[in-house]
């Protein structure tokens, strides 16, 4: 399995085969471990249909992947309908609905229109984000759309201060699902996830393979890392029909928490040569995201409250799974070993880093 570069990284979807062999970092989940959640045989399960808000997201396109892999009518709701991601979500069966941008009065009436006759809809708001506006809008219209009647919403499982852009930011999104649980009629569900390891790909595959460094501002932090396959599958199995969520929390963290460092020296062994660990300082590295996220300031912003978090609550990032997930999934949490195993082969040095 070959890394995709920065400038290609979007191709990770290209084919469902493509998707069942790396699944944006699927792994085993894509082969063996995770079948498709097992479902009543009813017409009414067949038939269910879902839209995803957020769907070009790491988790998000996960999400649409095993949605359409159980066989469900899949909309996503894009505001970039001709971007490749779209593209490629639509050539696996999923059906792309243009959105307009939060600030443009259309924005509502468009994501109601994309939400008609769907039964549930999957909410993931952007990574890192601290503009709420939108997003309250996305359940807002949901909710207007009147066959609507289940809603998963994925946030951050940390407990940000609320006085932070990114607390206030879950904490709306949390609060607004909560006043239109009737509009679902009361089927809802939060899927709270800690960092996923598909960002090892996005944020430092590049300057890995061009540096053979890892450059990050964490210093000793221990994260426990998540799959986004994992985290997908919480949000599937909570959105089923016949599932009854009525306000559930699923917090979704990965089982063994390690440093940046410990994670590079476990790719050093995969790719067959030494991958240095380098502390930068916020700064540098709040100047390589707004680089990658092309001067999105909302997010380089969102990124700098992540390491400021980071550093003065460790034990937020280090906290792993306490058997929430086996006992909701029946299966095992995926590790960061499976991960690198499945997506860091030594040809990965090999790709042109553009």
């Amino acid at each position: 399995v070959a890394f995709l570069d920065s400038s290609s990284w979007h191709s990770l979807f290209a084919s469902q085969e493509a998707t069942t062999k790396m699944g944006c970092g699927a792994g085993k989940e894509a082969t063996d471990e995770k079948k498709p959640i097992k479902q009543q045989s009813s017409k009414s399960v067949l038939r269910f249909s879902v839209i995803v808000v957020g769907g070009a997201s790491l988790i998000g396109r996960e999400v649409v992947r095993q949605c359409l892999r159980n066989k469900w009518q899949v909309r996503v709701a894009t505001r970039t309908p001709k971007s490749q991601m779209a593209r490629v979500l639509e050539s696996m069966g999923a059906t792309i609905c243009a959105v307009k941008e939060p600030t443009d009065p259309e924005c509502r009436p468009s994501l109601v229109n994309a939400a008609s006759m769907m039964d549930a809809a999957v909410i993931i708001p952007p990574f890192l984000g601290t503009d709420v506006s939108g997003c309250l809008c996305w359940i807002e219209a949901l909710a207007v759309a009147a066959t609507v009647k289940r809603a998963v919403l994925v946030t951050s499982v940390f407990n940000y201060p609320a006085s932070s852009s990114l607390g206030d930011f879950d904490q709306k999104l949390r609060a607004e699902l909560k006043k239109h649980a009737p509009y679902f009629q009361n089927n809802f569900a939060e899927v709270r996830a800690s960092l996923v390891t598909q960002g090892w790909l996005k944020h430092w595959g590049p300057s890995i393979i061009k540096e053979h460094k890892h450059k990050h501002p964490f210093g000793d932090l221990k994260f426990a890392w998540v799959d986004a396959v994992d985290v997908a599958s919480v949000a599937v199995r909570l959105v089923l029909p016949f599932q009854k969520s009525k306000g559930q929390v699923v917090c979704v963290r990965g089982p063994t928490p390690m440093t940046h460092a410990e994670f590079a020296k476990k790719l050093s062994g995969a790719l067959g040569a030494e991958i240095e660990c380098e502390n930068i300082t916020v700064d540098a590295w709040a100047s390589i995201m707004e680089a990658e996220l092309g001067g999105n300031q909302v997010h380089v912003a969102g990124a700098r409250e992540l390491v400021d978090f980071g550093r003065s609550h460790p034990e937020e990032f280090a906290q792993v799974d306490d058997g929430e997930f086996e006992a909701l999934m029946c299966s095992k949490l995926m590790t960061v070993d499976d991960f690198i195993a499945d997506n860091f082969k030594p040809v990965f040095l090999s790709r042109d880093p553009c």
